[in-house]
């Protein structure tokens, strides 16, 4: 999963209030600037486990992660890991129609062939559910999914609570 960048309607980023809270709070406690380790900042990664899997998952031990620089830092580590780890050694890597142009580059440099998925309905001006459903319930078994789980980045539409069930 990827996260886009929110923008406001004159297309400048839009900064969230609890991202300029945890500025203030880093700015306040002084912490100071040292690298982490090559796999990131292990308090970090135990919450994001926790935050996509639950807190109390039966799996948390059973998750390994590693923190990365960016978006598109994040997709390259993680398809470069699925081209040596994952044991569909054929699978295609599904993504949105339309997306960030870099991620077909990224899939294709970790060896990867992208395939769309329909995502942006450009008629109704939103998001495609019924297309992108339909696309991915004819994927292979074995098949690779990128999705934006915010700020889809290029169109900024998301798919509702509902729509993620």
């Amino acid at each position: 999963m990827g996260i886009g960048a929110y923008r406001d309607d004159n297309n400048k980023p839009y900064i969230l209030e609890c991202v300029k809270k945890a500025e203030e709070k880093i700015l306040a406690d002084g912490m100071d600037h040292e690298y982490s380790g090559i796999d990131g900042n292990p308090g970090f990664r135990d919450k994001c486990v926790k935050l996509a899997y639950g807190e109390n998952s039966p799996i948390l031990g059973n998750v390994a992660s590693c923190q990365s620089l960016s978006g598109t830092g994040s997709l390259r580590v993680g398809m470069d890991f699925l081209r040596e780890w994952y044991p569909n050694k054929n699978a295609k890597i599904y993504v949105s129609n339309p997306t960030w142009p870099t991620h077909k580059g990224i899939a294709a440099r970790a060896g990867f062939e992208a395939v769309d998925y329909r995502y942006y309905d450009k008629a109704a001006k939103g998001f495609d559910c019924v297309g992108m459903l339909e696309d991915l319930d004819k994927a292979d078994n074995g098949s690779i999914v990128l999705l934006h789980m915010c700020a889809h980045n290029p169109t900024g539409c998301d798919p509702t609570k509902e729509q993620w069930q």
